[in-house]
């Protein structure tokens, strides 16, 4: 599998402050700060098994990595942080990686980025329904909520939303497709030791 590193420079985001947690994955309390009107934000992207996936982010952090239909042909040079993001893709694909090391900054409420911290703590080949992410947050009732903000996650695979299921055992929504979903989880399954 050959890695396709593609990229060109867009617009600013609203950036997140502090990390902390595994993978750095910005802690849920954090502020937003100011969006930096000079930073560079670039693109690049992967062709994996399960589809064309986009990277974006600066040369410090990753802000999001999204199933895409086609990539864009653009110019430019690729900071070294979204080049290590297609290498540890690449190897999460092939089996051999199975935590990130990354810098992230997704954007999102409070509440949003206290459960993707939470799905953070998914073991890689596990799962955890709606239901056990709303009880380890501390609001077992915002069940619906964990799911809105799942499905709002802007970095698939890394912040692995792929791994939340329904407390039945059924798979459940995926913004990438069920089919991918599926994927995932087979993926992780056949690649434990």
């Amino acid at each position: 599998m050959s890695v396709d590193v593609r990229n060109f420079s867009i617009r600013s985001v609203l950036p997140l402050d502090g990390r902390q947690g595994r993978g750095n994955l910005p802690e849920a309390r954090q502020s937003l700060r100011k969006p930096h009107s000079a930073t560079k934000i670039y693109k690049t992207y992967y062709e994996s098994p399960i589809g064309m996936i986009e990277i974006v982010g600066t040369g410090e952090e990753i802000e999001a990595v999204e199933f895409v239909e086609t990539a864009e042909e653009v110019p430019g040079e690729i900071p070294v942080l979204l080049q290590n993001c297609l290498k540890q893709l690449d190897e999460y694909f092939q089996g051999k990686r199975r935590e990130f090391s990354l810098d992230l900054r997704p954007g999102g409420t409070e509440f949003q980025r206290l459960v993707w911290q939470e799905l953070m703590r998914i073991p890689y080949g596990g799962t955890a329904s709606y239901k056990d992410i709303a009880e380890a947050i501390g609001n077992p009732r915002a069940v619906r909520a964990v799911g809105q903000a799942n499905h709002r996650n802007p970095i698939a695979i890394i912040i692995p939303c792929h791994r939340v299921i329904g407390k039945d055992g059924s798979l459940t929504g995926y913004g990438g497709g069920l089919w991918r979903k599926e994927w995932l989880l087979g993926h992780e399954a056949g690649c434990r030791t």
